[in-house]
């Protein structure tokens, strides 16, 4: 993704963690493939917010998505697909659902191709529109924005993802 970027030469694209920035100096930060959802705990949540907010200039913004959980994605996540690897070989993934608790949602994907076979366990959070403005809100944003998918569709209870772009209070 960010080689995709770099296309774009009026763009300084930097890769890292908030955490890895010096203070104030940006005015976008993003966070992509469902990134946000692998911050399980409040505490993993509250300390990312707190180093996004410390990286960003007054009246920067955050922008990320979320799967909404009014969609129950997950629902549709039991089975097998294959997929294009690197140098495009087949890879056959496994995913299973585990557990649903407390807004987390617990999975297990099998990859499976010529020279791989590795199963990894993911916990993933789903906090709905409500609770990502009071979380936002006490970490120093305020809600700008949110669609309800990447073609700017409104947010609403059944819409896949909650894409938010939220601003740091001055």
């Amino acid at each position: 993704m960010l080689a995709i970027a770099r296309t774009r030469s009026d763009i300084e694209w930097t890769l890292g963690t908030a955490a890895d920035v010096a203070a104030g100096q940006w005015d976008l930060v993003t966070m992509t493939g469902h990134a946000f959802q692998t911050l399980v705990t409040d505490d993993e949540l509250t300390r990312s917010l707190g180093a996004i907010r410390g990286a960003l200039i007054s009246g920067g913004r955050f922008a990320f998505e979320t799967r909404n959980p009014g969609a129950e994605a997950w629902t549709h996540w039991n089975g097998e697909e294959t997929v294009s690897g690197a140098d495009d070989e087949l890879v056959t993934l496994n995913r299973r659902v585990t557990e649903v608790a407390n807004g987390t949602v617990t999975f297990e994907e099998r990859f499976t191709a010529d020279a791989m076979d590795a199963t990894v366990s993911t916990t993933l959070r789903f906090l709905d529109s409500a609770e990502l403005a009071s979380v936002l809100t006490s970490s120093g944003f305020v809600v700008e924005t949110q669609f309800g998918n990447w073609d700017r569709s409104p947010l609403n209870d059944d819409s896949l993802e909650i894409i938010t772009i939220a601003t740091l209070i001055a």
